[in-house]
């Protein structure tokens, strides 16, 4: 997010997206994403809906993330800090 022409030689490199055009349109709607990383709470929940297998139907979505990692460092402004610095 902070430096498009890294982004498009790993594009390129490691995922073999060479045509400028589809790595720079990739890189902007990277831009648009949140740059927290939290896990995905609302595709946790969809995998419960989705029909998923009944053996997963025995666990809560919460059981595959914590969230309160997260909130521990929002709370100390530690990610606000490394997001700012980033840049």
């Amino acid at each position: 997010m902070n430096n498009r022409d890294e982004t498009l030689r790993v594009l390129a490199k490691y995922h073999g997206i060479k045509d400028p055009r589809v790595a720079n349109a990739i890189y902007e709607e990277g831009l648009k994403m949140s740059r927290r990383m939290e896990p995905c709470v609302q595709g946790f929940n969809d995998m419960f809906v989705m029909g998923y297998p009944a053996e997963l139907q025995k666990y809560k979505p919460t059981d595959f993330y914590d969230e309160s990692f997260m909130r521990e460092l929002d709370k100390s402004g530690f990610i606000d800090t490394a997001y700012t610095t980033a840049r």
